[in-house]
């Protein structure tokens, strides 16, 4: 089993950066394709929604 981090969610939805969502989408694909069973971890689904709602660190 492999765990995806955040980030990797986050290329995969988002797709800021081009280059770095294609790796995610082949690394998570060539996972797949070998039978690799992907986990996503509760604190992983948290981060990830609080990045998606646009939460920022509290500024100076």
């Amino acid at each position: 089993m492999i765990g995806l981090d955040t980030n990797v969610l986050l290329r995969l939805v988002v797709e800021d950066d081009p280059d770095q969502a294609a790796k995610a989408r082949t690394a998570v694909r060539a996972l797949v394709a070998d039978g690799e069973v992907c986990f996503v971890g509760d604190i992983v689904l948290c981060e990830f929604v609080w990045v998606l709602e646009g939460h920022h660190a509290p500024g100076p």
